[in-house]
């Protein structure tokens, strides 16, 4: 089986067919990770760095290509997709500076005492030692930075471990270019290429195929909590559990006092706004969830009319979008809930930037619709009781 990407600008295919890995394709590719590690394990501090400083160059080759690929894959702009290259590369280049001198490794060294007490001391020696294969989970929103050599595999790598990294179905031209650069990197030192690999498809159960197998050693995730809760949960039903290192969404909640209103009201209704819809509003950073005080209307009024001005790009995704429209709908048909909306984006994936204001009331009631609700920005308004509210988020969240 194959797939195709999608362009977000128009819906339209992209690339060549890409093709959907097997069970036992994935299982393979981590059996010849496993096989090599120790090529990787072996390198001296400067050898180690080389590599690094290798991968980075052999990624910054492919400049002009990724612009165009992940530009077209995921309808961000080319000074955004420029930014993420650069990024990049200058992970893995700080990571080679550090692994040059050697201090990631944390050696200790307690040389024997014949005359410690109350007993004679052994030689005693200590340092970190690479855990073996890594499965890295790529991110849909940053095609570069947080993908298949993003700032998880950088590391995985510096640390000595080999990598299977799951390229994310919405931007595989991307991942696969990425993916033979470090590739290359690896032969041209002279390393197996088989220390580092990719593997593609739509299937979810890719997911479980690589965070199971018992020759992975630990996973590298960035994405949405529901995913990272299931490679959560199958790392740790393992008959030997491995760690997760996740960073999942969060809704950043941002509370906006009288008097900062009073100061600034048109700059922060405008930061605020402009902050949540940037990169059309695919930012785990943004300003998910806004608390204004009750007499705040102009406040309000302003957000709402610079948001009316404003058009976001098209989402990363068919289903990106598609779960965003449906959670709007579903929010609009409460009578209770004010909607305020942008500029209609109707070409590709493109959606209709909104905001909803509710009472801290209605928003305790609905917190676990809202906590999925990750592209719009959500405006409560405080009243009493709020402590409560802060109680219920915090257990909902953990």
């Amino acid at each position: 089986m194959t797939f195709r990407a999608i362009k977000p600008s128009d819906g339209s295919p992209f690339g060549v067919d890409i093709a959907e890995n097997t069970e036992q394709e994935v299982a393979d590719a981590i059996v010849r990770a496993h096989a090599v590690a120790s090529e990787l394990a072996a390198l001296s501090p400067a050898q180690h760095a080389t590599l690094l400083r290798t991968i980075a160059d052999e990624i910054e080759s492919h400049r002009a290509e990724l612009i165009e690929s992940a530009c077209a894959e995921t309808g961000l702009p080319e000074g955004r997709i420029g930014g993420e290259i650069t990024r990049t590369t200058v992970q893995f280049k700080l990571f080679a500076d550090l692994v040059q001198t050697g201090r990631h490794l944390k050696v200790v060294i307690d040389k024997a005492d014949p005359n410690y007490s109350p007993a004679p001391r052994p030689d005693l020696r200590r340092q970190n030692q690479p855990l073996g294969v890594v499965a890295i989970f790529a991110a849909s929103n940053f095609p570069l930075a947080f993908s298949v050599a993003g700032g998880d595999a950088a590391s995985a790598i510096a640390s000595g471990n080999p990598v299977v990294a799951k390229a994310h179905p919405a931007h595989p031209n991307t991942c696969a270019i990425v993916a033979a650069a470090v590739k290359s990197a690896f032969k041209k030192s002279g390393l197996s290429s088989d220390l580092y690999s990719i593997v593609q498809g739509t299937n979810p159960k890719i997911t479980h195929w690589l965070a199971g197998h018992p020759l992975v050693q630990a996973v590298g995730f960035t994405g949405s909590e529901a995913v990272g809760r299931i490679l959560i949960d199958i790392s740790a039903k393992r008959e030997v559990p491995i760690p997760v290192f996740a960073e999942m969404g969060s809704l950043n909640p941002v509370f906006v006092t009288s008097s900062a209103i009073l100061e600034r009201s048109l700059d922060l209704a405008k930061g605020l706004v402009d902050s949540a819809l940037l990169g059309s509003g695919q930012f785990c950073t943004k300003p998910g969830l806004i608390f204004i005080p009750d007499n705040a209307k102009d406040f309000l009024g302003e957000i709402s009319a610079h948001l009316g001005t404003l058009k976001a790009g098209p989402l990363l995704s068919q289903s990106i979008a598609s779960r965003y429209t449906q959670a709007i709908s579903e929010l609009s048909k409460n009578g209770s809930i004010a909607v305020y909306s942008g500029i209609e984006n109707a070409t590709g994936f493109g959606v209709t930037p909104t905001n909803q204001l509710r009472s801290i009331q209605e928003l305790k009631t609905q917190l676990a619709l809202v906590l999925h609700q990750q592209s719009s920005l959500q405006i409560g308004r405080p009243r009493k009781r709020i402590q409560r509210f802060w109680k219920s988020t915090s257990v909902l969240q953990q």
